[in-house]
C-alpha cells in the first residue's frame, strides 16, 4: 500500500504535442491581417497629412507668385528683366524710414498721451510730375486724457522736420473700460523723403 501511495502523490507533467488547427491558423492570421491593417493605416494618414501639406505649399506658391507679379508690375519690369538685387534695394528705398519715425514720434510724444496704432497707408500718385515718388503716408492712432493734449500733440509733429500734412483725422471721448474717460484720436502725416534711409 505505501507503493501506491507514494505513485499516488507524484505529478506527472505531460507535454502537449504543438499541432496546427484552423483555430490557430485564424488566431495567427487575424494578427497577420490586423498589423498589416495598422501598417496601412499609418501609411494611408501620412499619404493623406502629405496631400494636405502640399495642398497649402501650393496656396502659398501661388499667393508668393502674385505677390512677385504685383512687385515687378510696381516696378515696370518683369521677372526675367530685372534683377532681384535691384528690386530689394528699391524695395528698401521706397520703404518708410520706420526707425526715424519712431524716434521722432517718441521725442515729441507728450506723457499724457499713448499711441496705440500705427499705420502706414498706400502712396497715391505724385502730384508733381517730375518728382520721384509721393510722399509716404502714415496713420496714427491712440488715446489722450484730455483734448488739449491731442492738440498740443498734433501741434509737435507740425513742427517736426520729417513730417508734413499734419492733419487730425477724428478725435472722440469715450473707450472701453479704464478708457472711457479718455480721448481717441486718429492723425494722418506724410513722411517727407528720407530716400536711402529707408526701414
Amino acid at each position: 500500500m505505501s507503493s501506491i501511495n507514494k505513485i499516488q502523490r507524484i505529478n506527472f507533467v505531460e507535454r502537449e504535442r504543438f499541432g496546427l488547427t484552423y483555430r490557430k491558423m485564424i488566431v495567427v492570421a487575424g494578427v497577420v491581417i490586423g498589423v498589416v491593417a495598422m501598417a496601412v493605416g499609418i501609411q494611408v494618414i501620412r499619404v493623406v497629412s502629405l496631400g494636405r501639406n502640399m495642398t497649402q505649399l501650393t496656396v502659398e506658391v501661388k499667393k508668393l507668385k502674385a505677390e512677385q507679379e504685383k512687385i515687378f508690375k510696381e516696378t515696370g519690369g518683369n521677372a526675367e528683366q530685372v534683377d532681384a538685387r535691384e528690386v530689394l534695394i528699391g524695395l528698401i528705398d521706397s520703404a518708410p524710414p520706420w526707425s526715424m519715425i519712431l524716434r521722432e514720434l517718441a521725442a515729441r510724444t507728450p506723457r499724457s498721451v499713448w499711441l496705440t496704432k500705427l499705420k502706414s497707408l498706400p502712396r497715391v500718385a505724385a502730384a508733381d510730375p517730375q518728382a520721384h515718388q509721393a510722399p509716404q503716408g502714415i496713420e496714427l492712432s491712440g488715446h489722450a486724457d484730455e483734448a488739449g493734449r491731442v492738440a498740443q500733440f498734433v501741434k509737435l509733429l507740425q513742427q517736426a522736420p520729417l513730417f508734413g500734412d499734419v492733419i487730425l483725422v477724428s478725435s472722440k471721448k469715450g473707450g472701453e473700460g479704464s478708457l472711457a474717460t479718455a480721448y481717441e484720436f486718429a492723425i494722418g502725416l506724410s513722411v517727407k523723403s528720407a530716400r536711402g534711409k529707408g526701414i
